[in-house]
């Protein structure tokens, strides 16, 4: 299947131009072009999980972590899946169709990109950006790694929800 990738691809799909040849990191034998990317360390999740997702809103300083209280951060909807990711941040590098480490949301819908999350809702999302937008990549871009998960099956802490390799269906009980 020579398109199998289009269904992760926006129907304004701009990455058809700035791809070019770039090989995907994974597929190396083809190019991928994709829009929506799926968020990394999410693998062996359960259908109808309740999970609680935030992200941190400020730049906590290096010691600090977010608490059970959930200092720091702003929920989200849901458990996100599929992200609208950014073509400048660092897709453009690593075209590997996970959304992960330091793999920011585009903002080229009205200042926003979209979020699929796993109950089927979508939704514009317009991440924290710095002063520059997409432009340059700042302290205060929402990225991958700003994204902590709490189940009901967790302890009541919050856990990174990337950053660093993970077993299959860690989501589901996170410790």
């Amino acid at each position: 299947m020579h398109n199998a990738d289009e269904i992760g691809a926006c129907p304004k799909n701009r990455r058809r131009t700035t791809t070019g040849t770039k090989r995907s990191v994974i597929y190396r034998h083809r190019e991928l072009d994709f829009d929506y990317t799926m968020v990394a360390q999410i693998h062996g999740v359960r259908l109808g999980l309740e999970a609680q997702v935030a992200y941190i809103t400020g730049r906590p300083p290096p010691a600090r972590i977010p608490t059970a209280r959930g200092d720091l951060l702003e929920r989200m909807q849901g458990l996100p899946v599929f992200v609208e990711e950014s073509t400048t941040w660092y897709n453009e590098v690593y075209v590997d169709g996970l959304w992960g480490n330091r793999d920011q949301v585009t903002d080229r819908h009205f200042g926003g990109g979209n979020i699929a999350f796993l109950d089927g809702a979508a939704v514009l999302f317009k991440s924290p950006k710095g002063v520059q937008g997409e432009a340059i990549q700042e302290d205060d871009d929402f990225e991958a790694n700003d994204l902590y998960v709490q189940t009901g099956a967790s302890p009541p802490f919050w856990y990174q929800l990337d950053g660093g390799a993970k077993p299959w269906g860690w989501v589901n009980s996170p410790r």
